[in-house]
This record gives structure tokens, sequence and C-alpha cells, in this order.
């Protein structure tokens, strides 16, 4: 384990520690120029960053004490990345802001009121909070990726500026939102995954 930070790594260890407090198990996949990860709500996180960080898969974890030597081994990534995004909206990032501490409110209030906290989160994140209708279609944003862009920081302290729902190319119907500080996308739910290397 390298202690050492330098100026450019200090967001990626910014960046693991906000997703260690999530889950320390989280994968985190380090590319030139990027670092994914799977979030433990169902979802993968990017962000746009160049890093001394060796490119591989490691565990949010394993940068609790600086940038480790090298990836880890025994982990495999099994989840596909998103392919290029068509943007099927702009969201004022203050309007979702104001969605996710609704949100926060409600699962408080309810909590205690016959239904398991675990089961009341699930419910929560899977309710549909904007809709758009482009194109003849109509794409729901659930709470999930809301939580994801919140929780991982990337709107911005001052939550300023607008937020893109972007739609995978070419089908759509994989959704994400795409802010000033990374991006949030729904998980892969095809039944055939294989694993996939980072780029070298």
């Amino acid at each position: 384990m390298d202690r050492r930070v330098s100026g450019e790594d200090e967001d990626l260890l910014l960046y693991a520690g906000r997703l260690a407090r999530l889950d320390a198990k989280s994968l985190v996949r380090v590319e030139p120029g990027a670092v994914w990860s799977i979030l433990p709500i169902q979802l993968l996180a990017r962000r746009r960053m160049n890093t001394s960080c060796l490119p591989g898969i490691y565990q949010a974890g394993d940068f609790s004490e600086g940038i480790p030597a090298g990836p880890r081994a025994d982990l495999r990534w099994l989840q596909r990345l998103p392919k290029e995004a068509d943007v099927l909206e702009e969201v004022p990032a203050r309007t979702l802001a104001e969605v996710d501490r609704a949100a926060g409110a409600a699962l408080r209030e309810r909590r205690g009121q016959g239904v398991g906290d675990r089961r009341l989160r699930d419910v929560m994140l899977d309710h549909v909070v904007i809709t758009v209708d482009t194109g003849g279609r109509r794409y729901e944003v659930r709470q999930r990726l809301v939580t994801g862009l919140m929780r991982m920081g990337f709107l911005g302290p001052a939550a300023e500026g607008t937020v893109q729902v972007v739609g995978e190319s070419p089908t759509g119907r994989r959704l994400g939102l795409r802010a000033p500080y990374g991006e949030v996308w729904e998980l892969d739910r095809s039944l055939t995954l294989t694993p996939v290397r980072p780029s070298s």
C-alpha cells in the first residue's frame, strides 16, 4: 500500500471513501481517464478522472490507507458498461436535490409503522420520480438513480446547473443520470453476463 498521495489521486480517494461508507466491499474498476463502481443499491457509477492507480478491479476498502500497489487478482467484474448515450431530458440539479430530501423525509416518517426498514427502502428506491416523454416513448426515472447521484456527491455541494437524463444507445432501455461531477446508471439486467477486463 502506497501511503503517498499526489494531487491527481485525491479525487479517487474521496470517491472510494464515499463508496466505502456505503459498502467497503463494493467493486471499483479503474480505467485510464475514468473510474467505475457498483453501488450496493444496484447501480453503476462513473467519475471521469486521471489517477496514478494501476488499471484493474479493486474494492472500495482497498483505498482506506492510500492508493493500492495493484489490483486484486481475485476479483471479477461481471457488469456490462453502458455504451453511447442519448440525452433524453435535462433537469435542474436543485430539483433532484429536493426530490432526494423529500424521499429521505418520507422514509423517516414511515419507519416503525409495521413495514421492515429494508422493504420500505426498496419500495422507495423503485418509486418513479421523473417521467420523460420523447420520441413517442416514455422513460421512467426511479428514485434509485437520484439516491445514487446524491450519495456519491455528483451534484456538488451547491447542486447547481443541470442533470441530463440519458438513455443507452440505441435501445434507450437502460437509463442514467449525468451530473457535473459524475454519472449513475441502472445495472444491465441481461441474464448472460461475461467478465470484462479493464482497458490497459
